[in-house]
């Protein structure tokens, strides 16, 4: 499979694909075959190094904390709790809610998605959309601020 992956901390986050072997789940991992997935400043954070102290990361480094797509294998021990305890206490702290939607592409259960949607008014604000190829203009765009909403990479 392909990766987008920097190989050391850099404020010119410079990305290379390479191609890497599809890795093995361990019982509690999922192995996700990505569709799409969400550049924001964290990626930028992480690739020039400003969180190290935080999280030092191992090299090379694939990219990447937003993703969409589509499960391919379980881990024996996954029973999809998938954001853990951590986030749920900081959600509680400041009185908010966040859910996942697991959907299969059927009409049916992207209809009831989309009525979600709606009802509830929600409007995804997307500023741009780039392909795998083009994943290092992606992230020049929120390293420089000047994104207005979601940049998405998309992988097919």
């Amino acid at each position: 499979m392909k990766a987008a992956q920097i190989t050391k901390y850099s404020k010119n986050t410079r990305l290379t694909i390479n191609e890497v072997v599809i890795p093995e789940i361990m019982d509690n991992e999922v192995l996700v075959k990505v569709k799409a997935a969400g550049v924001n400043p964290v990626d930028i954070l992480i690739a020039n190094g400003s969180i190290r102290l935080v999280q030092d990361y191992s090299f090379p480094l694939t990219l990447g904390n937003e993703l969409a797509g589509v499960i391919e294998k379980v881990g024996k021990k996954v029973l999809f709790k998938l954001a853990g305890g951590k986030y749920d206490r900081m959600a509680a702290k400041q009185r908010k809610e966040y859910h996942f939607f697991f959907v299969k592409a059927n009409g049916e259960q992207l209809q009831k998605v989309a009525n979600i949607l709606e009802s509830n008014n929600i409007k995804p604000t997307l500023d741009s959309v780039y392909n795998f190829a083009q994943i290092s203009q992606a992230l020049d765009k929120v390293a420089q601020g000047h994104a207005q909403g979601n940049v998405v990479v998309t992988f097919e």
